[in-house]
C-alpha cells in the first residue's frame, strides 16, 4: 500500500477580474511510501504549497488523482495531519487542551484523554508548559507542541508547511532530532515544504525539486548514506551545491 499516490495530478486558479487562469500545478505523478519523510524544495511560486494543501484535503484539484492509502482526497481527514509554519495553535487554548483536542472525537473517557495529552507533551519535552498558552511559548516550544498534538491525533501522515522557518539554526538542529524520533517511533510517513535545502537532505528518505510557471516535478533525489552519518557527509555538500545550482535554472 502507498502513503499517496498522485497521477497527473494539476490546479489552475481562475482570475476573473484579469480574465485568466493561472496554472498552479501541472501533471503531478508522484508517489510515497508507508512511513516515508519526503521534503519538497523549489523555487518561490511553484506550487509547492499548493501541493501539500491539496494532499491535506484543504483545496480541491482541477484534474487528476490523489488518493491517500488508496482512498481518492476529497476533503480534510484526521487521517492526515497538516503543520503550517505558524503551528496552528489556537491562542485561547492552553496547550495541554490544543494537544487534547484530536481526542475529543474518539471515545476516551477525561482521565485518558488527559494521560495520553500528557504522554504527548512529555514525549515532545513541553509537558512542564501545560497549563501555559501558546502566546506564552517560544517559536520552538509551539512547534513542539504542534507535533505532540500530530501524534496524539494518530494521523498516518503529516503535512508540514516551512514548520520551522521562523527558528534559529540551533532550534532547528533540536527540533529536527525530536521530529524524526516522533516520527520514527510511530511509523507516521510526513511531506515537508521547506526552503531549507540541506534540512531536507538530512531528514529525508527523498527530496522532490520542483520547477515553476507552471509548477511540476523537476527532479527527486535520494540522499546518501544513513540519517545519523550525513551532518558532515561530504556527499550531502555536493548534492546541496547541485541542488542550488538546479534551482537556478529552473526558476
Amino acid at each position: 500500500m502507498l502513503e499517496f499516490e498522485l497521477q497527473g495530478l494539476s490546479k489552475a486558479y481562475s482570475l476573473p477580474q484579469e480574465q485568466r487562469c493561472v496554472v498552479a500545478l501541472q501533471r503531478i505523478d508522484f508517489s510515497m511510501e508507508v512511513g516515508e519523510f519526503v521534503s519538497i524544495v523549489g523555487p518561490s511560486g511553484c506550487g509547492k504549497s499548493t501541493l501539500l494543501r491539496l494532499l491535506a484535503g484543504f483545496e480541491q484539484k482541477s484534474d487528476g488523482v490523489v488518493l491517500h492509502r488508496g482512498m481518492p482526497v476529497d476533503g480534510p481527514s484526521y487521517r492526515r495531519s497538516f503543520i503550517p509554519q505558524d503551528s496552528g495553535l489556537f491562542p485561547w487554548l492552553s496547550i495541554e487542551e490544543n494537544v487534547m483536542l484530536p481526542l475529543h472525537v474518539k471515545s476516551f473517557s477525561a482521565s485518558q484523554k488527559h494521560q495520553k495529552a500528557y504522554a504527548c507533551m512529555e514525549r515532545a519535552g513541553i509537558a512542564s508548559f501545560a497549563k501555559a498558552y501558546p502566546w506564552q511559548l517560544s517559536g520552538g516550544m509551539k512547534q513542539r507542541a504542534a507535533l505532540a498534538r500530530a501524534v496524539a491525533m494518530e494521523s498516518h501522515v503529516v503535512l508540514m508547511d516551512e514548520p520551522f522557518s521562523a527558528l534559529d539554526e540551533a532550534s532547528r538542529e533540536a527540533m529536527d532530532e525530536a521530529m524524526l524520533g516522533f516520527f520514527r517511533e510511530k511509523n507516521m510517513g510526513v511531506v515537508m515544504v521547506t526552503h531549507a535545502i540541506r534540512e531536507a537532505l538530512l531528514l529525508s528518505d527523498r527530496v522532490v525539486v520542483m520547477a515553476s510557471q507552471p509548477g511540476r516535478i523537476f527532479s527527486t533525489l535520494t540522499p546518501p548514506l544513513p540519517k545519523a552519518s550525513r551532518h558532515h557527509a561530504l556527499e550531502i555538500s555536493a548534492m546541496h551545491e547541485a541542488i542550488l545550482e538546479t534551482l537556478k535554472g529552473v526558476v
